[in-house]
């Protein structure tokens, strides 16, 4: 009988481990703006990284000398020295003010003009690099003391920043351009501009670059407010407080004053519309004082009805002064216009590119940033005039479909549209 064939040894089963999928190749980039954001600079931007260190000292000198409103002293001559160094003639004195000049370079091509501000803000004096609340400065007698200037605003930083951007275009642009720096004293007083404005000092501008220190750097086409800017004086006669019959107190009236603007504020005043102030006059608590100032600042979304608001202000005043029998003295500071915003400069991040076609040749090797829209894009700030997004309390909402007047009008956007259509007392540029 035959054996039976034993069965043949089963073969060992395959590894069933998954295989992995082989990693995925690095996603391409998208974006070229930001692509570009991360390349070392070409041309101009080239330029304002290798003299990044000297643009920081001016900021940093600017900030340490915290100068008020029309005071400038040493700021301004701080940042014309720079745009000396690099070819710019300076010429002193625009409509008159002492700290406010224009520098120049170039004298053919379209003339492209970049704005810069060096003025502190009172009761803002802060030790740099300190993330609290640390004055370096104080004013005042020791029964009223206050915090001295500081820069509350980043105008050290505007004045660095705008300085090095127009120094970088006029190098790059040298012989196909006029590149032009407006030194604007007074600014937060909102004065400076205005007396420029009228004197003729923006004229033949084929462009205006604004840039404003914030948060995030992009460009923008919001409004800003109209202002009315005033002081109301009320004259009495003094007397010491011990035997006050027969006195009569400015106090009084400034006081009267306030309670009827709060008065306005309940009831006549729009969404849009804003009323400050700030009293001055100093003086002791035994002795009645007979001049005391109320500095008012009216805002409202048109200038039309600035004017409204600041009449009721305005009549306010002279009632006050009735009521306390004193006499009024009043004096229109300034007044300017609505900002127009450019939106199709800003939806093409900034007039670079329409300089660069009219004149020819790169400001910088990197693309555009697309639509507009806000980021951290040096070269949009510095070369294409970005306008920092700058965020105010007082800031009127626009209603919907509204077209803009033209003229003047706020801070920081669109300042060539403000600029040219007003100025003291609401003088209007043929």
């Amino acid at each position: 009988m035959t054996a039976p064939t034993p069965p043949a040894p089963r073969t060992p089963r395959a590894a069933t481990t998954p295989v992995r999928p082989a990693p995925r190749a690095p996603r391409a980039a998208t974006a070229p703006v930001r692509a570009a954001r991360r390349a070392p600079g070409t041309g101009a931007t080239a330029w304002i990284d290798e003299n990044a260190p000297v643009l920081t000292r001016l900021a940093d000198r600017i900030w340490a000398y915290a100068e008020p409103s029309l005071r400038e002293w040493r700021s301004a001559p701080a940042t014309a020295e720079l745009l000396r160094a690099h070819g710019f003639t300076i010429s002193w004195g625009t409509a008159g003010l002492p700290a406010a000049f224009v520098a120049t370079s170039g004298d053919s091509g379209p003339v492209l003009g970049f704005n810069v501000e060096y003025d502190a803000l009172p009761g803002l004096s802060q030790r740099a690099g300190v993330p609290r609340h640390e004055p370096t400065v104080f004013e005042g007698d020791e029964y009223a003391p206050a915090y001295g200037h500081g820069h509350g605003c980043g105008h050290n930083a505007l004045a660095a920043a705008s300085t090095g951007a127009a120094i970088a275009a006029a190098r790059v642009l040298r012989g196909r351009a006029t590149i032009k720096v407006f030194a604007s004293t007074g600014e937060e007083q909102l004065v400076g501009k205005a007396y420029a404005v009228r004197d003729g000092a923006y004229d033949g501008l084929d462009a205006f670059l604004d840039w404003h220190p914030a948060p995030v750097t992009g460009t923008g086409w919001d409004v800003t407010s109209a202002l009315y800017s005033a002081t109301f004086s009320f004259l009495g006669s003094p007397g010491h407080g011990s035997n006050p019959l027969g006195t009569r107190s400015g106090l009084d009236g400034v006081l009267l004053l306030t309670g009827m603007i709060e008065r306005l504020r309940a009831g006549n005043v729009s969404p849009s519309g804003r009323i400050g102030y700030a009293i001055g006059g100093g003086g002791a608590p035994n002795v009645t004082p007979d001049l005391q100032t109320l500095w008012v600042y009216v805002r409202e979304a048109t200038h039309e009805r600035a004017r409204t608001l600041y009449d009721k202000v305005v009549a306010c005043a002279a009632a006050a002064a009735v009521a306390s029998q004193t006499r009024l003295e009043h004096r229109l500071v300034t007044a300017i216009r609505e900002g127009l915003g450019n939106r199709a400069g800003a939806r093409r991040a900034g007039p670079g590119r329409a300089v660069q076609r009219h004149v020819g040749g790169e400001l910088d090797g990197a693309a555009p940033q697309p639509d507009g829209g806000g980021g951290p894009d040096r070269r949009a700030a510095a070369l294409m005039g970005g306008h920092g997004l700058h965020r105010h309390h007082d800031r009127p909402r626009r209603a919907a479909g509204r077209r803009p007047l033209p003229g003047r009008g706020g801070r920081h956007a669109g300042r060539a549209a403000r600029d040219a259509g007003g100025g003291p007392g609401g003088v209007r540029r043929p």
